[in-house]
């Protein structure tokens, strides 16, 4: 188990650095790609989209930049709250999970 996360975890940076930053640019050369990097929180905040409070927030792929003329922001975002579940084990409902434009 170790073995495979340990080269699925290459595979996928491979894949970003190789694949995903290549498409970005082919859309658009303009538009900036940032693997590890996402959404500002009070971005996330100001959308108002999801009103319910949470406690983890992460994300990575942002791209950003400006398509004719507009600016855009989007990355990929995990939100999620913290539950309590029997014998004391930690768990969490996952308030929002995908793509955040």
């Amino acid at each position: 188990m170790f073995i495979y996360r340990h080269e699925s975890a290459g595979y996928s940076m491979l894949f970003k650095d190789h694949v995903i930053e290549k498409i970005i640019h082919f859309l658009d050369p303009s538009l900036m790609y940032h693997k590890h990097r996402y959404l500002l929180e009070n971005v996330y905040q100001k959308s108002e989209l999801f009103l319910e409070q949470y406690d983890r927030y992460s994300g990575s792929d942002l791209v950003e930049g400006f398509i004719e003329g507009v600016g855009v922001q989007f990355c990929d975002l995990h939100v999620e709250k913290n539950t309590v579940q029997k014998m004391a084990k930690r768990s969490g409902k996952i308030s929002f999970q995908g793509s955040f434009l």
